[in-house]
């Protein structure tokens, strides 16, 4: 880590920077045998190992993160084996797909894993750490107060944030651990959401009612009359979903065109 750390502050210092000798390897991680639908995987491998090279619960694994790109986007890929410290031997390895059960080899090779069924062509640790540079920070502004972007750079300031809604979500944890350590692909498929749909459309009027029922209308090509009765919830029925896009649309770019709030006044 101290390397990674050192070689990424050179290269945005002083553009130069020695590469380390590992940067090339696959980006491997590690994590552990922590669910049972985990340790299926590996029920062949089992069937044919002795008991003391099988894999078994909470024993640790390690995790291969395929190129963003490398397989179509419905495609998930997610790449497991049995934990292995020799760098040397992850490119030899067979790698198991989380999703499939179908085993396949890693390459770090752009060519080669697009040409050569059963062969995945991961990240390195340079994509990982190239990545650093250039990931956003949704959380803060840039120095002149505009969202950050992938250039951006200096002493990032505080980014004012306006709740719209509110979202109850169920913890997860150990699942929330899973998308951390890459066994899940994406958050989406272990978060649960609760929503509210009356309470988020009594906030979506509240923002709107501070712009006006005219203005409303006009931004969102919506008639007057309709705007007005979703706005008086005089309706006792939803807005179709295109015009309900539409209204939400206005109300996030009012919001976003408001003042940044004073940082001296504690706002």
């Amino acid at each position: 880590m101290a390397e990674g750390w050192r070689y990424l502050l050179d290269r945005a210092t002083t553009g130069n920077a020695e590469e380390p000798p590992w940067l090339d390897r696959p980006a491997i991680g590690r994590t552990a045998v922590s669910g049972w639908r985990i340790y299926e995987l590996f029920d062949q491998l089992n069937a044919s190992s002795a008991y003391a090279a099988q894999v078994k619960p909470f024993n640790f694994l390690n995790v291969a993160f395929p190129r963003r790109g490398e397989r179509d986007a419905s495609e998930r890929v997610v790449l497991v084996a049995p934990f292995e410290s020799d760098p040397e031997r992850w490119l030899e390895m067979g790698w198991i797909d989380r999703y499939t059960g179908d085993v396949y080899r890693i390459t770090t090779n752009r060519s080669e894993g697009r040409v050569r069924p059963g062969l995945v062509e991961v990240r390195t640790y340079r994509d990982i750490l190239d990545y650093y540079l250039v990931h956003l920070e949704p959380k803060s502004l840039a120095p002149d107060g505009t969202p950050c972007r992938p250039p951006t750079s200096g002493l990032l300031r505080r980014r004012p944030l306006t709740p719209t809604h509110i979202t109850h979500i169920g913890k997860e944890a150990n699942s929330l651990d899973d998308v951390e350590a890459g066994l899940v692909r994406d958050l989406v498929e272990v978060a649960n959401a609760y929503a509210d749909a009356e309470r988020d459309l009594d906030t979506l009027r509240n923002a709107l009612r501070e712009i006006g029922t005219r203005e409303v209308a006009r931004r969102a090509g919506l008639g007057h009359s309709t705007v007005s009765a979703f706005l008086q919830h005089e309706n006792p029925s939803t807005p179709r979903a295109a015009a309900l896009d539409k209204l939400h649309e206005v109300a996030r770019t009012h919001q976003r065109s408001q003042p940044e709030a004073d940082e001296s006044n504690g706002s």
